[in-house]
């Protein structure tokens, strides 16, 4: 958890990336959590037809399915306290392993559950900071209990000295813009700081 455009995800996609080429997983899904997002949203596309509503199963489903039957994956839930309480509610008892061998999805859409041994996925999250970020909601405490490991991610200035090297003769005072923006929004001069992201796109 952290403030925006601090590399989460990108830390994120880094690890899984390098795990897979050492093959300790097969396979990872992002699923990205926006305002309202309900316990529907995470199973399933809805399809209008002119027959009626068609629901499509949506990838991290089939994932769940197939760790369930031996496939080692990982999943992350991009933006967590984005999602409305249905879905919480859905992922609170699915990262409960009751029974310390197994995560159970109640997959209601085709009636099933699929029980998934606790070796065969790793769950990641990310999430801004509560009350900062318009439709963010604070995480419920039995689901933050449910993480093994919470790290604050905030923005590294190793890193961004590294991308500020590019603007050659600009770069000192590249890097004291940033470190002044970031200074007066501490003091709730301006809205927002300068993010990691907009150092990368400058």
């Amino acid at each position: 958890y952290g403030p925006t455009g601090t590399g989460k995800t990108f830390d994120f996609l880094s690890n899984v990336e390098a795990m897979i080429k050492k093959k300790e997983i097969d396979d990872f899904d992002i699923l990205t959590i926006t305002e309202w997002f309900e316990d529907i949203d995470f199973l399933a596309y809805i399809v209008p037809t002119p027959t009626g509503i068609k629901y499509t199963e949506k990838k991290i489903v089939s994932l769940l399915r197939d760790a369930s039957k031996g496939k080692k994956v990982a999943i992350l839930l991009d933006e967590l306290n984005r999602g409305g309480k249905s879905f919480l509610n859905l992922i609170l008892k699915l990262l409960d392993a009751v029974d310390g061998k197994s995560y159970v999805l109640n997959n209601f859409i085709a009636d099933e559950q699929i029980v998934i041994p606790i070796e065969n996925v790793m769950f990641f999250g990310t999430m801004n900071l509560w009350g900062k970020y318009v439709g963010t909601n604070a995480l419920d405490e039995a689901l933050f209990d449910r993480w093994n490991k919470v790290l604050y991610k905030g923005y590294n200035l190793d890193v961004e000295k590294d991308i500020i090297k590019n603007f050659w003769t600009f770069a000192g005072d590249a890097f004291n813009i940033v470190k002044y923006v970031r200074e007066i929004h501490t003091s709730g001069e301006i809205r927002a700081p300068i993010s990691t992201r907009w150092v990368k796109m400058w």
